[in-house]
């Protein structure tokens, strides 16, 4: 009975530390599948944050046409003589995330006005090559265009420009008009 009640109160502390161990390792893998789903949750947050820091490519496509608006209009800004103490820096800024705007705008134009077709590749390798060339693709570079605008609105300098080609063209139109021309 001695052998008995002693192997019983063995395998009664052999249980005891077997489920000891079993709430332990319970524990340890609740602990585990907690962290696992904070881990999966923070994944696809920064996943969908990701995604929205990246730039569609028609979101592409706009930010490498307003450069190219920015470097047209700074461009024609130093040409005039317009705001000459910072028009050249800003030119020579834009222009180098624009290197190509007449042919880029050109390209653009011609693939609305046919619909796409073989244009659209053509368009595509070139915003390939200017996103790129540009280090375009988050919104970062978004918001620096966005803030460009902003002031190139702010300065008037459309205005200017606009005025500047207007006082340029009516010489221009007033020898052509004139009889003794």
């Amino acid at each position: 009975i001695r052998k008995a009640l002693i192997s019983k109160n063995d395998k009664s502390e052999e249980i005891t530390t077997l489920q000891q161990q079993l709430q332990s390792a319970s524990e340890k893998a609740a602990v585990a599948e907690r962290k696992l789903n904070e881990a999966e949750s923070e994944t696809k947050a920064l996943r969908t944050m990701t995604q929205r820091m990246i730039l569609s490519k028609e979101e592409m496509e706009e930010v490498v046409m307003k450069r190219c608006w920015l470097a047209r209009y700074w461009g024609l800004a130093v040409q005039y003589g317009i705001y000459p103490d910072i028009s050249m820096s800003k030119y020579e800024y834009w222009s180098s995330f624009a290197p190509l705007p007449l042919e880029y705008v050109t390209s653009a134009g011609l693939r609305a006005k046919d619909g796409g077709s073989n244009e659209l590749e053509e368009t595509d390798m070139l915003v390939h090559d200017l996103t790129v060339t540009a280090g375009e693709g988050n919104i970062e570079t978004m918001l620096a265009v966005d803030k460009g605008l902003k002031e190139l609105a702010f300065l008037k300098v459309e205005d200017a420009v606009l005025i500047a080609l207007a006082q340029h063209h009516r010489p221009n139109v007033a020898e052509l008009s004139d009889p003794g021309y």
